[in-house]
């Protein structure tokens, strides 16, 4: 296993909450239903950060991780939100679009953490700033 730095982890925080904003400012729907929405993508966020960042593996394992704590949360997920939001029942086709949303999270999620830390070093190289990893 691999260690997690504390940029990584600190890097990752940032993109979250900045998508959590996003998300508040622009969706209209009720408390319950964001409070659901972002516990929902936190439990899936970290778990896959952590899949990412410290799980040594090669490319296919990892993806096939994704892939699998993916189709573990989006029932869930799809459950929690047919609870919330009664004017929609449990069907498959919800838990489809939803495991297809979190790959979507997880792919924009890893992409703006990983580019952000890139941009991070880079930066701290150039103007020779200590970087730890």
């Amino acid at each position: 296993m691999k260690p997690v730095s504390k940029r990584r982890v600190l890097i990752s925080a940032g993109v979250f909450a900045t998508g959590a904003l996003a998300y508040l400012s622009l969706s209209g729907a009720p408390l319950k239903v964001h409070v659901v929405t972002l516990l929902v993508q936190a439990v899936f966020l970290s778990s896959v950060s952590l899949v990412a960042w410290v799980l040594e593996a090669s490319r296919k394992k990892q993806l096939l991780a994704f892939f699998l704590v993916a189709a573990f949360v989006a029932p869930f997920a799809t459950y929690a939100s047919c609870l919330v939001i009664r004017k929609i029942e449990f069907q498959p086709i919800y838990v489809l679009m939803d495991f297809l949303g979190l790959l979507i999270a997880a792919t924009a999620f890893l992409s703006a953490t990983w580019f952000v830390d890139r941009c991070y070093l880079l930066w701290s190289r150039r103007f020779g700033t200590e970087v730890s990893s």
